[in-house]
């Protein structure tokens, strides 16, 4: 779940799709529309947390960071060539993500546009630089939570209250 801030302060969270990690870089990568919401709070108020939750080990974690948007740059470019075809298909549609409808329907029946040119145009790449973590786990009689932060180079942790 990704949590950005609205332009009247409020927390909005969405869930999305993680496409890579790069654990040297403390870097998480997304991919979206760059007509969303997501994309305009971000170019508001680039600080956001992400929120993972494993059922299986019992594990929360969020990850505190900035996020950079890429958007028609090499990037985004490098991204798209192996995009999905629904995402795709997805930017494809002549309205953007969230404009309303007068009735459901499947998606595959929206307008979309003629190219795959003017799909990428509406592609972006999230990328999140983590400078913060808080991990719980959560046993079955248990619960232990630590907190890491990136300070001078390296990460500091602590046991905290859970």
């Amino acid at each position: 779940t990704l949590v950005t801030v609205t332009e009247d302060g409020s927390p909005r969270g969405r869930v999305l799709a993680l496409r890579s990690v790069d654990r040297e870089a403390r870097r998480l990568v997304f991919h979206t529309d760059a007509r969303s919401d997501k994309v305009r709070e971000i170019d508001g108020e680039q600080r956001v947390a992400v929120l993972f939750f494993d059922r299986e080990d019992a594990v929360q974690a969020r990850f505190d960071g900035t996020c950079v948007v890429h958007h028609a740059d090499p990037v985004a470019a490098a991204a798209w060539r192996g995009v999905s075809e629904l995402r795709r298909a997805a930017c494809a549609t002549e309205a953007e993500p969230g404009s309303p409808l007068d009735a459901a329907q499947p998606f595959t029946s929206l307008p979309a546009t003629a190219s795959g040119d003017d799909a990428f145009t509406n592609f972006a790449v999230l990328v999140v630089e983590a400078d913060a973590i808080d991990w719980l786990w959560l046993g079955p009689q248990d619960m232990r939570r630590a907190r890491f932060a990136w300070v001078g180079g390296h990460w500091s942790s602590s046991w905290i209250v859970p």
